[in-house]
């Protein structure tokens, strides 16, 4: 109920609902549970981790994040808490979400585009940290689904994300014009927001530098689950 309410950004429910866990009797360790859980869901829909220790951290990765075993509620967190992990700290749930992507394919629109939102999450970390190899196995995820409305967004910003690849390869004037159209296109479509961080995120990490490649700022990250 917590993890779809918060799927949901129903801030009455979860209200409702801690209310409820403070009242309940639970082994302790359930309670520990549920409490670490609304404390990432609150910082998620706040958008303010500064309360998120890394003892926490390690916790919600080894309580919350049950390999094999996604709800929409769980990946929906985890996309929104990706930020907050090294590469190889969230690789194994990455893997693990991939995995269900390859082997479940149902009606769940919304379950495909929050699974498609933790690839471009996982491919925009694997280009900070120029392991191009990994972005592009991240974008084969968002590729396999089909191209319908619903997952138009999302395979814009692949496409960004690709074209930024390739411009690191070989960097032409014509790729230039391709990731150009892109942030254009997504103009046009009132995605301005998304523009402007694509366009930010590519001033910083089309140079493929390991030594002066610097982190985007906290405005500038894209998060695209809420």
């Amino acid at each position: 109920m917590v993890g779809n309410a918060f799927y949901r950004g129903d801030r009455r429910t979860l209200q409702k609902l801690k209310s409820e866990i403070d009242q309940i009797e639970l082994p302790n360790g359930e309670i520990e549970k549920l409490e670490l859980q609304m404390k990432f869901i609150t910082a998620a829909l706040d958008d303010d981790y500064e309360a998120i220790n890394e003892v926490d951290k390690a916790e919600l990765k080894r309580w919350l994040f049950l390999l094999e075993h996604w709800s929409n509620g769980s990946l929906a967190l985890l996309a929104n808490c990706m930020s907050l992990y090294t590469i190889a700290d969230i690789r194994p749930l990455v893997q693990s979400v991939f995995r269900q992507a390859g082997r479940r394919r149902t009606a769940d629109r919304d379950r495909d585009t929050i699974i498609m939102a933790i690839a471009l999450n996982f491919a925009e970390k694997c280009i900070q940290n120029n392991n191009d190899e990994a972005c592009a196995a991240a974008l084969a995820i968002v590729a396999s689904y089909p191209p319908v409305p619903q997952t138009t967004f999302y395979k814009l910003v692949a496409a960004y994300y690709q074209a930024l690849l390739d411009f690191r390869q070989s960097p032409t004037d014509e790729k230039l014009g391709t990731i150009q159209t892109i942030t254009v296109a997504l103009n046009a479509g009132g995605l301005a927001f998304f523009a402007d961080n694509l366009n930010n995120f590519f001033d910083t990490y089309s140079k493929n530098n390991r030594d002066s490649s610097k982190s985007l700022s906290d405005e500038n990250k894209t998060t695209l689950v809420r």
